[in-house]
């Protein structure tokens, strides 16, 4: 969960469709460097909201949890608080979604599409 705040901290104007961010990552006992690809802008539908956000596609490996080396969608706030607004994971069980509900005390204003 932290390597997803680290992502926070990255400048995602100057990037490219594609580019790959590389994050220290932990899962099963084991360390690891996990990529990150950069999968470019979306607006999200959130219980708070339509949200203007950056998509993060994190490549996991092979693990008993999630379905695939795509199975885990990450959307940053696309504003200077980069906070996360939405979770998607494909896990062997099925499908998990953590949406943002309601939100406070942000330092900027959330970009929220009208």
């Amino acid at each position: 969960m932290s390597g997803f705040y680290y992502l926070r901290t990255f400048n995602f104007d100057r990037m490219r469709v594609g580019e790959i961010i590389k994050v220290p990552g932990y899962l099963d006992g084991d360390n690891f460097m996990l990529e990150v690809v950069y999968k470019g802008r979306e607006i999200v539908e959130t219980k708070a909201g339509d949200i203007r956000a950056f998509k993060l596609v994190p490549k996991m490996p092979n693990n008993k949890l999630f379905r695939g080396e795509n199975a885990i969608s990450v959307y940053l706030s696309d504003d200077r608080n980069k906070i996360p607004v939405l979770f998607q994971a494909e896990m062997f069980v099925g499908t998990v979604k953590v949406d943002m509900v309601k939100y406070q005390g942000l330092k900027s204003r959330l970009n929220i599409v009208n």
